[in-house]
């Protein structure tokens, strides 16, 4: 539920925040994204846990979990966007480095450079995209172009939605599977579909402020730039079956947009990237905790 809520939670606003649909149209046609995207498309992730964890243990797996769920709720309610897979990645390193958990640190590292690069992309790619839809609206300012954009923003929301189902659920789903529950992989893709959907359902309000409103308020033609970016980004790292942060790849577009603009607050820009340092450690530091706490039982 937290995935849905936190990683998806941009999309509905935006459609909300562009006038486009009402807040339960936004949110319903985002959830059934969602679900479409574990369904069809989590298979690509299903082998990053197996390939990462090398050896582990259910009570070590338990707490991440746990913990990252607690992390994420404790963030969301006070509107700080941040990523489940980092959270989990990053505690399931911690836990390598104490000796706890065996992994496969290249492939740990390879993740992390995925990490920094789709957010760098995402800035340079967004600003590139607003500058060619900005001097092709300024040249054709009509009623049909404007309906055209539109109708682009809620095709990108929606797969945007579509894909936060597919990477971020799907590499949920990867780590479930390498611990001892024993549950098909069918029921898992609908299970987690399901919990993926209700969390954007019931859980993402204080994110629609935070991140969504945000964007849609730098304008149509900076909504739908930032949308394609990020889609085309993450498609990239969900075909290699990577995941990645959906929120900060978003939040890397926006900064391309106000570079591209040239209003770009620097202040805003390192207080954001602070939080995806913070988010993480956090996660960790909780991880290691619950686990302490399940193994003395």
């Amino acid at each position: 539920m937290t995935s849905g809520g936190n990683n998806s939670a941009i999309n509905p606003a935006v459609l909300m925040g562009s006038g486009i649909l009402k807040r339960r149209s936004a949110v319903f046609s985002c959830a059934l994204g969602i679900l479409a995207g574990v369904i069809i498309n989590a298979t690509l992730m299903i082998n990053y846990g197996s390939t990462l964890i090398v050896n582990g243990k259910p009570n070590e797996l338990l707490a991440i979990m746990i913990s990252s769920i607690v992390t994420l709720i404790l963030l969301s309610a006070i509107g700080v966007p941040t990523s489940v897979s980092q959270l989990v990645i990053v505690s399931i390193a911690g836990f390598a480095a104490a000796g706890i958990f065996i992994i496969n640190w290249n492939y740990f590292l390879f993740t992390v450079v995925s990490w920094i690069v789709s957010v760098v992309l995402s800035v340079f790619l967004s600003a590139f995209f607003y500058n060619i839809f900005y001097r092709y609206s300024y040249l054709k300012p009509d009623v049909s172009l404007s309906f055209g954009i539109r109708l682009l923003i809620m095709l990108m929301s929606l797969y945007n939605s579509y894909l936060v189902g597919a990477n971020v659920i799907g590499f949920v789903i990867s780590i479930i599977r390498v611990s001892s529950i024993r549950i098909g992989y069918t029921e898992l893709l609908l299970i987690n579909g399901i919990a993926g959907a209700l969390g954007l359902l019931v859980m993402s309000k204080r994110i629609f402020i935070e991140v969504g409103f945000r964007l849609s308020r730098l304008g149509r033609i900076a909504t739908l730039s930032a949308l394609l970016s990020s889609n085309i980004i993450i498609q990239f790292f969900t075909a290699i079956g990577i995941p990645i942060s959906v929120t900060q790849t978003i939040t890397g577009s926006l900064i391309g947009i106000n570079l591209a603009k040239g209003s770009l607050r620097i202040g805003s820009s390192m207080k954001m990237f602070k939080n995806w340092i913070i988010a993480p450690i956090i996660g960790t530091v909780i991880s290691l905790f619950v686990y302490l706490i399940l193994n003395s039982l």
